[in-house]
């Protein structure tokens, strides 16, 4: 986690704080809090504790900014980029697209679309939708305590939108090199009210683009254990694969997957940017491979006219040490044979490999050509070891 108390804009204020006199203590008028001041890099993440007022549920929502697409645009307001941020819960994954342009961050799909003109300043105010009344005002900065901390130079924004037959009133509080530290937003009118309130955990930056193959575990003696659960047979079993020995010459590695059936020996190749898993014995029977960096949307294949890969998702990923880390889920679709497709979502963490796997089978039916599925199988890690 980031330390809280802003190290870097306090030492910027400090010649303010030289005299104990009223007049020169920090106010205001002192912070400048423009564009670069707010993160919105790929990999900025933010943690908040959210509560249904009206019901007294609490739930933890994760939103971090998994990716930035540059913008070809012309005039002073047109979109520089657009990002997509994702937020995550219990009960929620949902992905939103935000626009950000040389002044300002535009939360398209999220709490109602607000957005944030910078610089940030007491008094400032502006307007955004034309065919309803859309006003937001920033109206003071202050010091917020939430379960991050307590957190000065807290901007104030005021949103208050009124439709034709309905209301909104969303307060942000928002601080230079956090992002928004809490936020309240009420609804109402229509059979569609609700009261909730965010407060800021956590917040940090997580590399998105750095996944690269020195960070994929694959020194002899590391071991991983899996609980496999299979919904077909209902089944459940345990897996453990080790890497149990390394020629640097021919530059391949043999790996042993055991289980309560017996064991099967595999073997990897790698190359500058490439591992290719020969998976012989296993139920897919064919190669498998891994193109790195590891980076979202980045797609390719194993054997070209059999299979595709992408990695269709990224996000954190809690390790059983508490630290976060990255996590690459790699959408793999295979022709099995004629009339069957094996379908795999896998999902990698950096420095730690495969934590947890789905593989969806299904094949067609020659007459009616519904599909049915055959195997349906969760691999979810349960303990390992990284040889250092």
């Amino acid at each position: 986690m980031r330390v809280i108390i802003l190290i870097a804009a306090i030492s910027l204020l400090g010649l303010a704080l030289i005299s104990c006199d009223s007049d020169d203590l920090v106010g205001p008028d002192d912070v400048f809090f423009g564009m670069a001041a707010f993160p919105h890099g790929d990999g900025d993440y933010w943690v908040y504790a959210r509560t249904d007022n009206n019901t007294g549920a609490v739930d933890t929502i994760t939103i971090s900014i998994l990716e930035t697409m540059l913008l070809d645009c012309d005039g002073p307001d047109c979109a520089l980029a657009e990002q997509l941020w994702k937020l995550r819960s219990e009960s929620l994954v949902d992905s939103q697209a935000t626009t950000v342009d040389s002044s300002s961050l535009h939360l398209c799909g999220f709490m109602s679309g607000t957005r944030i003109r910078f610089p940030l300043e007491v008094g400032k105010s502006w307007s955004d939708m034309i065919l309803v009344d859309d006003t937001t005002n920033i109206t003071e900065m202050v010091t917020v305590t939430v379960p991050a901390g307590s957190i000065p130079f807290c901007f104030h924004l005021d949103r208050r939108v009124t439709y034709l037959d309905t209301w909104e009133r969303i307060h942000l509080w928002v601080a230079p090199t956090i992002g928004i530290v809490k936020m309240t937003w009420v609804t109402g009118g229509m059979g569609s009210d609700s009261d909730q309130t965010w407060e800021l955990i956590e917040y940090g930056n997580i590399p998105v683009n750095n996944f690269t193959l020195d960070r994929f575990p694959m020194n002899t003696g590391s071991w991983w254990r899996y609980l496999v659960e299979d919904y077909y047979w209902q089944t459940v079993d345990t897996l453990t694969i080790r890497c149990i020995d390394t020629d640097f010459v021919a530059d391949f590695q043999i790996w042993m997957h055991s289980d309560g059936a017996g064991s099967e020996l595999r073997y990897s190749t790698a190359t500058a940017n490439k591992i290719v898993f020969y998976l012989q014995g296993n139920i897919e029977n064919t190669y498998k491979s891994l193109l790195f960096p590891l980076r979202l949307g980045r797609a390719w294949v194993t054997e070209p006219g059999l299979d595709t890969n992408e990695v269709s998702e990224t996000g954190d990923y809690r390790l059983p040490t508490g630290e976060l880390s990255i996590y690459c889920m790699v959408w793999t679709s295979r022709l099995c044979g004629e009339l069957c497709t094996n379908s795999i979502r896998t999902y990698y963490v950096a420095d730690l490999g495969m934590t947890y796997r789905m593989e969806v089978h299904v094949v067609y039916d020659t007459v009616s050509q519904e599909s049915v599925t055959y195997k349906d199988e969760r691999i979810t890690l349960i303990d390992y070891h990284i040889e250092p």
